[in-house]
């Protein structure tokens, strides 16, 4: 079957730094089941397969993103949480080289602790960017897995983001709470007029098996003036299956659609 027409998604944004600078992305959803986790580490690999060095951070206390590269941490061992945290661990002490390209900033439930008692400090939407200072002359992409939600920690990443990806699957309610995070990303990048324009929708779970609903959720999404990559992921078993193994998509079925998928989403990344 033929592939469902696309959303054009018309100019794309430019580098919002100088070149020296890493081009800092959030991987932000308001629901979780949607290839957030997925999204962050295989575009994350993509990259760095390009020849990108890249830093994942994890900045959901789930700790999705650690355990997608094999990295699961003990509870006490230094991660996110105490770099945001009373400690104030600065980041480089608590990366994980994956490969040459390629680090991870783990995270673990404790950031949900640390995430509770950011409410009550000064300036607490500010915390990750700060901390992104010091690791930002080593890296030419940096993502941020957030937590499947609106709260204290994702609004750190889309105040520390240059540039916002949402994944969204592809079902009849795709769009619920697409403008809840959009107004909070336009409040946070204190933007006074219009549209809050840094984002790009990323459709997942694309079931080509269903060709007249998804012709009908692209239009109507197209209708509501989203954005979208022309990239779609396409629902694929192998996705679970190397979930199952802590692999990304990459090692597991390196010549399949979804490794073509993220190879292709990481191409257009670095378009943008």
């Amino acid at each position: 079957m033929n592939e469902p027409q696309k959303v054009h998604v018309g100019e794309r944004v430019q580098r919002l730094k100088g070149e020296q600078e890493p081009m800092i992305i959030s991987v932000s959803a308001h629901k979780g089941g949607v290839g957030k986790t997925t999204t962050s580490v295989n575009l994350s690999v993509g990259l760095a397969s390009l020849g990108k060095k890249a830093l994942l951070i994890d900045f959901d206390p789930q700790g999705h993103s650690s355990i997608g590269l094999d990295h699961e941490i003990e509870y006490s061992v230094p991660n996110m949480a105490d770099v945001l945290g009373d400690q104030n661990l600065p980041l480089r002490e608590v990366l994980i080289p994956i490969h040459d390209h390629l680090d991870l900033a783990p995270a673990n439930l404790r950031l949900a602790k640390v995430g509770e008692t950011l409410y009550a400090s000064l300036r607490k939407e500010e915390k990750l960017k700060k901390a992104l200072r010091s690791v930002s002359g080593s890296y030419d992409f940096i993502l941020i897995d957030c937590p499947p939600s609106l709260g204290i920690l994702t609004a750190n990443a889309i105040l520390a983001a240059d540039f916002i990806i949402i994944p969204c699957q592809v079902s009849p309610r795709s769009t619920d709470g697409l403008n809840d995070l959009l107004d909070i990303a336009r409040l946070l990048k204190d933007v006074e007029r219009g549209e809050f324009e840094h984002y790009l929708v990323l459709m997942t779970m694309v079931d080509l098996r269903n060709k007249a609903t998804n012709e009908a959720i692209f239009s109507h999404i197209k209708e509501r003036g989203y954005k979208t990559f022309d990239t779609a992921i396409h629902m694929s078993t192998a996705h679970v299956q190397s979930q199952i193994m802590r692999q990304t998509i990459f090692d597991y079925d390196p010549r399949g659609r979804g490794a073509e998928d993220y190879l292709s989403l990481a191409r257009e990344v670095l378009k943008l």
